[in-house]
């Protein structure tokens, strides 16, 4: 007996990434879900069992991985852009500006607190199943899930990974794909910054050194 995986992804996505390949004058490039990037750019041999949570403008996605190898994938609809508008509706402000102050996140801002309460309560579902889904995968297997990787461009909101490890009881670490490639050491803070961001770009790249 063994465990099959499968994948598939929708015409119409290959046909604009097609389009966009033409336009930039890349030929023939290879097409890859974006969970197998990001566990590529994070996996190393010294820990075979962990957990990827990838916040994206519209959903976030839980992959539990083995050994490099993708064992769960969890697809929920709670991203940026739904932060975004709970936050607009919060501070009574237009959807425009909410996503630059988001962006600009400022711990000392006199309405940081009520930017970050609706910011996190709208992943607290998320975070709930997530939880969920990964307890019954350790009871199912018998495999410990310890550590969790936090990538995506929500994963760059302030405190957002301390909200997530207080939901999660786990330890939980924002991703830094740039760990595994070289760059000049002046920009180090400036990679760990923007890291979680670029896990899937990294990881893509590093598919031809493979």
């Amino acid at each position: 007996r063994r465990n099959v995986l499968i994948a598939a992804i929708q015409n119409s996505a290959l046909e604009r990434f097609k389009v966009l390949m033409q336009f930039v004058g890349i030929q023939n490039p290879p097409t890859e879900i974006e969970c197998f990037s990001s566990i590529r750019s994070l996996y190393s041999s010294d820990e075979s069992d962990f957990a990827i949570i990838d916040i994206g403008a519209t959903s976030a996605k839980l992959y539990i991985t083995r050994k490099g190898l993708l064992m769960r994938m969890y697809r929920i609809r709670a991203g940026g852009a739904i932060a975004t508008k709970k936050i607009s509706e919060t501070l009574n402000i237009n959807f425009e500006t909410a996503e630059e102050l988001k962006y600009i996140a400022d711990k000392q801002a006199s309405n940081f607190t009520d930017m970050k309460r609706a910011h996190n309560s709208s992943y607290d579902r998320a975070f709930r199943e997530f939880n969920q889904v990964l307890r019954e995968y350790e009871q199912r297997t018998g495999v410990k899930i310890s550590t969790v990787y936090l990538s995506g461009g929500g994963a760059l909101f302030p405190g957002i990974d301390a909200h997530l490890k207080d939901a999660l009881s786990r330890e939980v670490i924002l991703s830094n794909p740039f760990a595994r490639v070289a760059y000049p050491a002046f920009m180090e803070d400036t990679m760990k910054e923007i890291g979680p961001s670029f896990t899937v770009a990294v990881g893509a790249a590093l598919r031809s050194f493979e």
